[in-house]
């Protein structure tokens, strides 16, 4: 059972947290068990991130997901103007290193 599963970073109990968040946090926790290296979170990951920081704030998400704060508000402005499954020109101009 890893952290999540049991509290939030905010040291509340897992109902504090949202669904979606949950979701989210079992991908990237997912993701990260599996990485090679140094590999960079999946672009999905940080799509699904970004809404969930669009929704909550990004500090609540940087936190209970522990993603950095600034890619994360990076995320959530390129889900904002990702309308109609339209990549953002951040994910084309490469910001996400």
């Amino acid at each position: 059972m890893s952290e999540m599963d049991t509290k939030s970073s905010e040291g509340g109990d897992d109902s504090e947290v949202p669904v979606a968040m949950r979701k989210v946090c079992g991908r990237l926790e997912r993701w990260r068990g599996q990485r090679k290296g140094r590999e960079r979170i999946a672009r999905g990951i940080w799509s699904a991130a970004g809404k969930l920081a669009r929704e909550h704030g990004v500090n609540q998400v940087s936190r209970v997901l522990h993603l950095e704060f600034n890619q994360l508000k990076r995320a959530a402005e390129a889900a904002e103007g990702n309308s109609g499954g339209k990549r953002s020109s951040e994910w084309r101009r490469g910001l996400w290193n």
